[in-house]
């Protein structure tokens, strides 16, 4: 397998976490932080959404619910998606 083909294949998977952590913040995550009397935050960026995953973790009392740990393990995925695929394109061979 190339470098090219990795790279895409990378990309195909970061988009399709992407399009499930997206889906995950609208139907739980944000209704957690409404519900938490915490403004809210745009996904327009993942700055936004690490934002609501951190808001959502100062105001949860006890254990997290469910959709809380799932987005965090979705949002630690694109971020070690997105470093491998710099490595990649950096040493890639």
């Amino acid at each position: 397998m190339n470098q090219t083909t990795l790279l895409f294949i990378l990309a195909l998977v970061f988009l399709g976490l992407l399009v499930l952590a997206l889906l995950v913040w609208a139907i739980w995550v944000r209704r957690f932080v409404k519900r938490s009397g915490a403004r809210t935050a745009s996904p327009y960026s993942l700055a936004a959404l690490v934002t609501d995953l951190s808001t959502s973790l100062i105001y949860s009392r006890g254990r997290l619910p469910w959709f809380i740990r799932f987005f965090a393990v979705l949002l630690a995925l694109l971020v070690s998606t997105f470093i491998f695929a710099v490595l990649m394109v950096l040493f890639g061979t």
